[in-house]
């Protein structure tokens, strides 16, 4: 299903993003800076960033059995929490997450990340 990432969810990017990115910029599965990606998905969609309650989002991520990796199941619990979409590549979320959308305009707007 091909649709514009505006219409996948509330235009906002959780806050968590910055810090996945980075870890996986220092383990080596990122090839560029992660301020770069965070700017380059902010600018070319419009989207915000956006922060809730702590414990809202690490309640929810304790419901969520799917995955053992944390930060998964903190974008996951973020998505349900802020009643949005989440835009993932990630084929086991898009598997098992029914929030979970890719979106191939997404991937064709950022090329660097794609």
């Amino acid at each position: 299903m091909i649709e514009r990432a505006s219409r996948l969810a509330e235009e906002a990017l959780a806050a968590l993003l910055s810090l996945e990115l980075a870890l996986l910029r220092a383990i080596g599965r990122l090839g560029v800076e992660p301020r770069a990606v965070v700017d380059l998905v902010r600018k070319s969609l419009g989207l915000a960033i956006v922060s809730h309650e702590l414990v809202d989002v690490t309640s929810t991520a304790e419901t969520l059995s799917f995955t053992r990796d944390p930060f998964d199941r903190m974008l996951c619990a973020h998505a349900v929490v802020a009643r949005t979409a989440l835009v993932t590549a990630d084929r086991v979320i898009r598997t098992h997450f029914d929030r979970a959308r890719w979106c191939l305009l997404f991937c064709l707007r950022l090329p660097l990340v794609c």
